[in-house]
C-alpha cells in the first residue's frame, strides 16, 4: 500500500491521490437521492399506511436496484478516472471522461 502511494505521488503528485474523488462524492449523492427519494415517494402510494414486512422489503429491493442503475454511469466515469495510470488515457475532468468513454465504447 505504501508502495502504491509512493509511486502515485512521484508520478502524479498529490492530485493523483484524489483523482476521481469529486465524481465519487457526486455518485454517492445521486445514489442516495434516488434511494431515499424513490422510497419516500413510493411508500405511501404503493404500500399505503399499514404494509407488511414482505411488501416493504420488495419495495426497498426495487428502489435499491433502481438507484444503482441510475447511478451506474457516474460510477463508470469514477472508475475510469481513478484507473488511468499506465493506460495512456488523460481526462480533463468527469465530463471529458464521459465524452471519451462514449466516443470510444458507445452509449450502451
Amino acid at each position: 500500500l505504501i508502495d502504491v502511494y509512493t509511486k502515485t505521488l512521484k508520478s502524479d503528485g498529490i492530485g493523483g491521490l484524489y483523482r476521481g474523488f469529486v465524481i465519487s462524492c457526486v455518485g454517492s449523492f445521486v445514489y442516495r437521492g434516488f434511494y431515499f427519494g424513490l422510497y419516500d415517494t413510493l411508500k405511501p402510494i404503493v404500500l399505503g399506511d399499514d404494509a407488511g414486512f414482505l411488501l416493504s422489503f420488495c419495495l426497498g429491493y426495487g428502489v435499491t436496484v433502481t438507484a444503482g442503475l441510475m447511478s451506474y454511469p457516474i460510477d463508470t466515469v469514477r472508475q475510469r478516472m481513478m484507473m488511468t495510470r499506465g493506460t495512456g488515457a488523460n481526462y480533463n475532468g468527469p465530463l471529458d471522461c464521459a465524452r471519451q468513454v462514449i466516443a470510444k465504447v458507445g452509449f450502451m
